[in-house]
């Protein structure tokens, strides 16, 4: 089969077209050439799936495969009772690990050997699973006992034609730190507001965008420690974050002391490269698959305020850094991470699963 062959595609997901990853696989789909048939609940509710099954029912008979998109644990279950035609699955985050994360589970309890039921067996029904770097790849293969062939690494991208670089003036003096994100304890807000703590003499002020689980706990922890040097804004849309992030001198990443801390790359990192944002995010693999530390961010000890502190004050007085790291961290993000570059290696996995198809027999 050639590159450039398109298919008819049954493209269901548990999260609504406005959510970033459901407009970017879809626009994927579309940028290609393929016939899409898209089954998109109106938001994030559970209480939409039996629609979308019942649509995926009539629908999937005039499909050649099935890319099952974010949110889909619960739906590839029945997509895979009802098909045995192809299935694709953007497996983009474990429930397993995310409800040990959140504290929604422990480690051997009821609660989560349920939850890693349910991502070994929405992963078993797919024929293939795309991750965002190759660390969870390894780590998905090793926990769940499933062969590393079934998974295939595609960095995550951003909207180019909405993130990229900015020119805006910055606000250097006094010197903004950008963040935006979920307040989830992989995060790890908390030691931004400790940093925070530790340069409110040094002109530093920080914008912290964002809402979640750890928003209260957060918020009551920057009240105590009475910051006068922190902006808290509960959300923006995501077409005006470029701007946000370019007015700032430096943006942030993750800093949290959970399992999680250490196998994420998340939008936030991929969004600063395609900005072209110098960038502060902690040491783990997955970030160090893309940057390098002092050549294309600062990276820095999970967990560890003192460090983090310590890398804005470093960006603050070295212009040059900053201009240093934010121009090779975009320079990554479009040899490695573009739409463009997600676009090419997502359809080429489409193609292996059709010619895997006609090689194999239906299955």
């Amino acid at each position: 089969m050639q590159e450039d062959k398109t298919y008819s595609i049954c493209y269901i997901a548990g999260r609504e077209i406005t959510y970033s990853r459901t407009h970017v696989i879809l626009h994927t789909l579309q940028k290609m050439g393929h016939d899409v048939h898209a089954i998109l609940p109106p938001d994030k509710s559970f209480l939409h799936y039996p629609k979308l099954l019942l649509q995926f029912l009539f629908t999937i008979r005039k499909c050649d495969l099935v890319v099952v998109g974010f949110y889909g644990h619960f739906l590839i279950l029945f997509v895979r009772l009802i098909t045995r035609k192809p299935i694709l699955f953007d497996a983009l985050v474990s429930t397993f690990f995310v409800m040990r994360d959140r504290g929604q589970s422990n480690k051997g309890g009821f609660k989560d050997q349920i939850f890693f039921l349910l991502d070994k067996v929405a992963m078993s029904a797919a024929d293939k699973i795309i991750l965002e770097s190759n660390d969870h790849t390894l780590a998905r293969a090793r926990v769940f006992r499933l062969p590393e062939s079934r998974f295939k690494r595609i960095y995550l991208p951003t909207i180019d034609a909405t993130v990229y670089p900015q020119k805006i003036k910055k606000s250097l003096v006094p010197f903004l730190v950008h963040f935006h994100g979920e307040f989830a304890p992989f995060h790890g807000v908390k030691y931004i507001l400790e940093a925070a703590k530790i340069l409110e003499n040094e002109a530093v002020i920080f914008r912290i965008i964002g809402d979640g689980i750890t928003a209260a706990e957060d918020k009551r922890l920057a009240a105590e420690l009475d910051l006068q040097n922190c902006e808290f804004i509960e959300r923006v849309p995501f077409v005006e974050l470029p701007e946000r992030m370019s007015e700032a001198g430096v943006c942030l990443g993750i800093f949290g002391d959970t399992v999680r801390t250490h196998h994420e790359l998340t939008n936030k990192v991929i969004e600063a490269m395609a900005a072209g944002c110098a960038l502060i995010t902690a040491k783990n693999a997955p970030v160090q698959e893309l940057l390098q530390h002092e050549k294309s961010a600062l990276l820095v000890p999970p967990a560890d305020a003192k460090a983090l502190a310590a890398a804005i004050l470093q960006l603050k007085t070295d212009s040059a850094l900053r201009d240093k790291l934010g121009h090779n961290a975009r320079k990554i993000y479009l040899e490695k991470c573009s739409l463009e570059i997600f676009q090419r290696e997502f359809n080429q996995v489409l193609n292996d699963l059709m010619q895997n198809k006609y090689r194999n027999g239906q299955r």
